[in-house]
C-alpha cells in the first residue's frame, strides 16, 4: 500500500536495476567484441567439427534415468534436513538443480506424471530462491538507504515478504 511506501524505493529499486542491467548490457556488448570472444568461438567450432573417438568399453557414464536422477533428489533432501540454518538455502537451491534435471530426464522418457511432480517441486524451490535473493538485495539496499539518510521501513517490509514467500515455499 502507498501508505507503506517511504523514502525514494521505487527509485532506488527499480531505477537501480535498470542501470545495473543497462551496464550489464553494454560490458556484455564489449565483451563480444572482444579478441577472447572471438577465440572461444573458434575454439567451440573447432571442438565440434573435431572427429572425436568414443570412450573405450567400460568407460562409458551410467546413462540418467529417473531412478538414478530421483536417487539425487532423495540425497540432497536430506543433506538438507541436516543443513544448519546458514546452509539450508543452498541446500535447498540444489533439490531445485535436481528436480530440473528428474522434470527433464521424466519428460524424455515419457514419464509425464514425474516430469509433472518435478515441475511442482522445481518451481516452489525456484520461488524460494528467488526470496533468498531478494532479501539479500533488499538488506544491501536499505543499508545503501540508511547511508544515505533514507526512511528505510519500507525495505523492511519488502524483506518480511520475501521472507513469508520463502517459508511457505519451503513449508510446501
Amino acid at each position: 500500500p502507498a501508505e507503506l511506501i517511504r523514502g525514494p524505493v521505487r527509485e532506488r529499486l527499480v531505477d537501480g536495476a535498470r542501470n545495473r542491467y543497462q551496464s550489464g548490457w553494454r560490458r556484455s556488448l564489449t565483451a563480444m567484441r572482444s579478441e577472447r570472444y572471438l577465440r572461444l568461438l573458434d575454439a567451440l567450432e573447432a571442438l565440434v567439427a573435431a572427429d572425436l573417438e568414443p570412450p573405450a568399453p567400460g568407460e562409458e557414464p551410467a546413462p540418467v534415468t529417473i531412478g538414478s536422477a530421483y536417487k539425487r533428489i532423495r540425497k540432497a533432501a536430506k543433506r538438507a534436513d541436516a543443513a544448519q540454518d546458514e546452509d539450508r538455502d543452498e541446500a535447498l537451491h540444489r533439490i531445485r538443480k535436481g528436480a530440473k534435471r528428474l522434470r527433464y530426464t521424466a519428460a524424455a522418457t515419457g514419464a509425464g506424471k514425474v516430469a509433472e511432480r518435478a515441475k511442482v517441486v522445481q518451481t516452489l524451490l525456484g520461488d524460494h530462491q528467488d526470496a533468498v535473493v531478494s532479501r539479500t538485495h533488499l538488506s544491501q539496499q536499505a543499508e545503501a538507504a540508511h547511508a544515505a539518510g533514507e526512511d528505510t521501513f519500507t525495505y523492511g517490509v519488502l524483506y518480511q515478504l520475501e521472507d513469508d514467500l520463502a517459508t511457505r515455499s519451503r513449508e510446501q
